[in-house]
Formats: C-alpha cells, structure tokens, sequence
C-alpha cells in the first residue's frame, strides 16, 4: 500500500483513484499475460502498470510505444512515442514523411491505422484504436486484447522507410536504429546523435572541468588562459596572444600581460609568507623580485 505524507494511504485518502489504479493492473496483466506475443526476440515485454497505458521501449533513445485503455467511449488503442529532439523524434519523422509521400509504411502497418495528433499532443504521430461496447464485458474485452495484441506485435514489426532500414532490422526498431546512427559533420554530438547546441557545449565543459580540474571553466576562459599563460610562461613574445585570441589592437592584449603579473605577484607573496612563517633565513622579499 501507497503511503501519503500525512502516514495516511492513498486508497484511504482516494479510493476511486486505488480501485481505478488496481483494476488497470489487473487489465494489462491479464493483455500481456494472456494474449501479448511478439515475434522480434529483441523486444521485451512491458511491466503491467497500474495506469491507463503501458510502455514499449524502443532502441533509439527515449522512444517508446504506447498502448492505452480509454473510457467514455471505452477503447484501447496504440502509438509511437518520443521525446523532442532525439533519435526516436527523428525516426519517427521520417515514418510520417514516408506516409506522407506515399510509401509502404501504411500498407504494412495495415488496419485502421492513421496519421494524428494523442490527446495531449501537439504533434502527429502514427496511431491506431478500437472502439468496443464496454471492457468490462468478457467478450469485449477478449475482443479488445486479441485487437492490441496483434497492433502491438505489427507497430514492433512495421515497416520503415526502405532507404533507412537497409541493413537493419527492419521495422521502427530497424529505423531508429538507423536514425540514431546518422553520420554528422558536427565535432560534439549529443548522447541522442544530432549535434549538441552551444548552450549543451557550454554545459558540458562547465561539468567536465569542474569534475576533471576541482575548478569549473567555462569555454571563454579558455582564451583567457591560453594567453595568460604566455604572459607568464613567455612574457617576451607576448604579442603574438593578440594573432591567438584575433585581437585588432595591442591593449587588449596588454590587459593579460598585466593580469599576468597579478598572478606572478601573489604567487611570490604567498612563497615568501610561507617561507617567513616556516623560519627559512633570507627568505626573498617579493619587492625586490617582482620588476
């Protein structure tokens, strides 16, 4: 049982809401028990949850299937499911544009499948359902199953684009595969495949230097470094920072030789503190150093 925060449950505190979440578990153990069998040895079965729908997971990142129970009317029905921006958002886009050419995706998904927005969507997807007099009816119900059962065996197997999928698969698994595995000209790619946005670059070496270095560095102190570091390890040729950081004038320059010998001061302030404090004789005075 549930736990709410007040150490009360949650049937005790909603127990329409326990009755309706039990029930739904009892209806999907029954569909994936009873009836659910999938041809691709790959796939694995869903958990039965105790909601309206349950998840199919699919290979590329963040995609999934959806198979729901609806009421009022009662139906039960399937779709393709993803995140924005990832590999299943791009495979799934290239079944819709397929569909919208004229390809075979239709045809091989069959039934009464079609191209449409879920209820809280804001985007098409690929969706079929099947309206029935009640689940609650052990005909209806048996009716419902066989029908999901054989969409959900048929979207895992459906056909994809044949110029994504050749040698994959097959399938939305063959195509995400595919999708996922688009070459990009881009240096920094996301975990999903397309490349990352500046403001996922900026994130990433933010987390990485401060994991890797004890100190986070975001990339534009990388140019400060880069000439600072000649300030100090080659104040000589500090001038050529101004051709490595594309400088027009020389002042702006000059700001990280200065900032450079800032730098230089304090770390001989501090040798010369430390040697005083530990008794070392004729330790050096910084003044006297620093020129």
């Amino acid at each position: 049982m549930v736990e709410a925060e007040d150490g009360g449950s949650v049937a005790e505190i909603d127990p329409d809401r326990a009755v309706l979440a039990e029930q739904s578990q009892r209806f999907w153990t029954e569909f994936i028990d009873d009836y659910l069998k999938l041809d691709d040895p790959e796939q694995p079965k869903p958990r039965p949850a105790r909601l309206g729908y349950i998840s199919l997971s699919l290979p590329a990142p963040v995609s999934w299937l959806t198979a729901y129970r609806g009421f009022r009317p009662d139906r039960v029905g399937i779709f393709l499911s993803c995140r924005r921006n990832t590999a299943g958002a791009y495979a799934r886009q290239a079944i819709i544009d397929e569909w919208k050419a004229g390809g075979a995706v239709k045809d091989e998904l069959g039934g009464t499948v079609r191209l449409d927005k879920t209820a809280l969507g804001s985007v098409d997807t690929i969706i079929d359902s099947l309206q029935v007099e009640s689940l609650e009816q052990l005909e209806e119900r048996k009716k419902a199953f066989s029908w999901l059962a054989e969409r959900v065996n048929t979207f895992v197997n459906g056909a994809s684009p044949p110029d994504l999928s050749r040698g994959s698969s097959g399938g939305y698994r063959g195509l995400a595969r595919s999708r996922a595995g688009t070459i990009s000209d881009a240096l920094w790619l996301s975990m999903y495949g397309p490349p990352m946005n500046d403001n996922a670059i900026y994130i990433r070496i933010v987390a990485r230097t401060r994991q890797g270095l004890g100190q986070a560095i975001n990339p534009h102190l990388f140019r400060d470094c880069a000439a600072t570091s000649i300030a100090i390890d080659d104040p000589a040729h500090v001038g050529i920072a101004s051709r490595l950081l594309g400088h027009r004038t020389r002042p702006t320059t000059e700001r990280y030789y200065n900032q450079a010998r800032s730098v230089e001061a304090s770390r001989l302030m501090q040798k010369s503190l430390l040697a005083r404090r530990n008794g070392v004789v004729g330790a050096p005075d910084p003044m006297n150093t620093i020129r």
